[in-house]
Order: C-alpha cells, then sequence, then structure tokens
C-alpha cells in the first residue's frame, strides 16, 4: 500500500529528475509568428505549383523547421557550455 510519504517521496524524485520544461511556446509566441510568416511569405514568392504540391508542402515545411530547431538548439547549447568550459579552465589554470 502506497501512503502518502511514498507518493510526497515519488514526487520528489521526479520534479528533480525530471523537471518541467523551461520553454514555453507563449513565451516565444512572438518569434514563433515572425518566423512563421517569412517563411510563408517566401515560399509565396519563390515556389511555382503550390496547388499541384499541396499534399507534399507540409513535409518541406517540417523539413525547414527541423532545421531550424537544429541550428537553434547548437547556438543555446555552444553559448551555455562556452562559460561553463570557461570556468573549468580558470579551475584548472589556479591547480
Amino acid at each position: 500500500c502506497l501512503g502518502f510519504r511514498s507518493f510526497y517521496y515519488a514526487e520528489f524524485f521526479w520534479v528533480q529528475f525530471f523537471p518541467s520544461p523551461i520553454l514555453d511556446k507563449r513565451v516565444h509566441q512572438v518569434i514563433i509568428d515572425e518566423i512563421s510568416k517569412k517563411l510563408a511569405d517566401k515560399i509565396f514568392s519563390e515556389e511555382k505549383n503550390l496547388v499541384r504540391r499541396a499534399i507534399s508542402i507540409d513535409g518541406d515545411i517540417a523539413d525547414i523547421v527541423q532545421d531550424i530547431g537544429l541550428k537553434t538548439c547548437k547556438r543555446v547549447l555552444e553559448k551555455s557550455r562556452d562559460p561553463l568550459a570557461e570556468k573549468k579552465a580558470r579551475r584548472s589554470d589556479c591547480s
């Protein structure tokens, strides 16, 4: 029988090791709207036969959005890694 205490510890463990996502789409909605509009405008201005490609256009857009996500993730990780690497380098220089 799981009591309140067991549930409390399980919830504590879960929150410690699996925190809620910090990226909230509502916070970034302005950027999402801006990129969406720019991408749609670019597609309309350069792509031909969009009516014929209606079936495959969602896959093409998904690929573009995935590339945007990968590049963004890489930049965020690199930027958060650099201060940590500097701190570690300074620590090893002092030893």
